[in-house]
């Protein structure tokens, strides 16, 4: 035997016998081609798959799984905040020279235009009204943003930038329109309210001094008793508005109309809320504005509304070992948005009396000023201002001889009852603590 015949002997035994047949050259390539083959005990050759491309199958089976479903929630929750058609917000102000113009809308405002043109539909109506009824403020605007002429935009900030064009738009046409009558016809801006809204959702921000002087719902005459019993006395004339959304926003008083005392102030609340749920409107929010807007140009004039009568409260006088606290309403004694006293230094220092009074008697140690502000606007401009109406405070307490103070502002951070946005936090509370305290708090 030779070499070469013992060399071919040797490799047959090592992989099982072959057949003397080679396969052809384009099977081979056809064979690569296809994927690895390997070699079964008898020798033939055994499709396989590699590792890595089953791993890359599954995960690219899995992504695709990923995004249908991904997919299909995103669809959902579109069709769940799309769910009805026509909705439509509406901006009903009412314009007098006591109560100024909006300048520009609220951010909850365009957050809802947003999502309804993100839902590619949606309506803006401006409604103004004064003494007689209310005028449409302009044609109705459509909120649907467009990338091109028939084709609705659906990037959001590109979105976000058009609803901001289109609603600023509406209330700048707004301000130049004047509507009929003088005084307040709240009765009169619910009808108009009740025609415009939509067969779906109508969200309303209705901004208003919440003290009308139109009959039959003149608060003149009104205010005589609570204001659930007042608005059972117009009942009849009020009209319904189911399922409609109400953002109240309470004007505050400018021009001839005086301040608000406390009692005034919640009395026009508690009108309002009483009001709206007599017309079966569902009221969202409740916000007390008290920066004060400027009048539009020509704005009719409306009676002015004398405040309800305060009872002259009786000061308690300081006990020994106790503290003592005096709650200063800010609402009546500063301007809004400023630490400039609306009223006389006298009277002011008339509430702080018992504690001057006190201090130099040697009741008490040290005395503390605490300002808040209801929640509205900037936090940190809220802190700013109680800050500034504490150390006001503080100044006349400095005068009447008090010479241990501490002065501070909180603005939002220790909201009083019954919420953040009552007129009960727009107060600053003076705190004097008596020399016999084992410990000052």
């Amino acid at each position: 035997m030779d070499r070469s015949t013992s060399h071919r002997t040797s490799h047959h035994s090592t992989y099982g016998r072959r057949s003397s047949r080679r396969p052809s050259y384009g099977a081979g390539i056809r064979g690569r081609a296809r994927g690895r083959r390997g070699r079964s005990r008898a020798g033939c050759y055994v499709r396989t798959r590699s590792p890595v491309r089953r791993g890359l199958l599954a995960a690219g089976l899995a992504v695709a799984v990923v995004l249908a479903l991904g997919g299909f929630m995103v669809a959902h929750a579109r069709a769940a905040a799309c769910h009805a058609t026509g909705d439509r917000i509406i901006w009903a102000e009412q314009e007098t020279q006591e109560e100024g113009v909006s300048q520009s809308p609220p951010p909850d405002l365009l957050s809802r235009a947003d999502q309804l043109a993100a839902c590619g539909e949606g309506q803006l109506i401006m409604l103004a009204s004064a003494g007689q009824g209310a005028v449409q403020a302009g044609p109705a605007m459509s909120l649907v943003v467009y990338r091109e002429p028939g084709e609705v935009e659906n990037d959001p900030t590109a979105r976000q930038h058009g609803v901001q064009t289109i609603v600023d738009a509406a209330f700048a046409k707004a301000q130049t329109v004047r509507p009929p009558g003088s005084g307040r016809d709240v009765i009169g801006l619910l009808a108009a309210i009740a025609s415009e809204r939509g067969p779906g959702t109508t969200d309303v921000w209705l901004q208003t001094l919440g003290l009308p002087t139109v009959n039959p719902a003149d608060v003149r005459k009104l205010m005589a008793a609570d204001p659930a019993q007042a608005v059972a006395s117009i009942a009849r004339w009020v009209p319904a508005l189911p399922g409609v959304r109400i953002h109240l926003v309470l004007s505050p008083p400018a021009g001839d109309q005086p301040r608000f005392n406390t009692v005034t102030d919640a009395w026009r609340r508690q009108f309002m809320l009483a009001l709206l749920r007599q017309a079966k409107a569902q009221v969202v929010s409740v916000t007390e504005v008290e920066a004060v807007e400027p009048p539009a140009p020509e704005a009719p004039a409306a009676p002015a509304v004398p405040n309800l009568p305060e009872s002259t409260p009786q000061l308690p006088q300081p006990r020994p070992a106790q503290p003592y606290t005096a709650r200063l309403d800010s609402s009546a004694l500063f301007v809004p948005n400023t630490a400039q006293f609306l009223t006389s230094k006298a009277e002011v220092l008339k509430q702080l009396q018992p504690i001057i009074t006190g201090w130099k008697k040697g009741l008490f140690s040290r005395v503390t000023v605490v300002g808040h502000c209801a929640r509205y606007g900037p936090p940190l401009g809220a802190v700013q201002l109680s800050e500034q109406r504490a150390s006001k405070v503080a100044g006349l307490l400095r005068q009447g001889g008090v010479t241990v103070i501490t002065a501070w502002g909180v603005g939002y951070d220790q909201p009083l009852p019954p919420n953040p946005q009552s007129a009960t936090n727009r107060v600053v509370i003076v705190t004097a603590y008596p020399k016999t305290q084992p410990t000052e708090a």
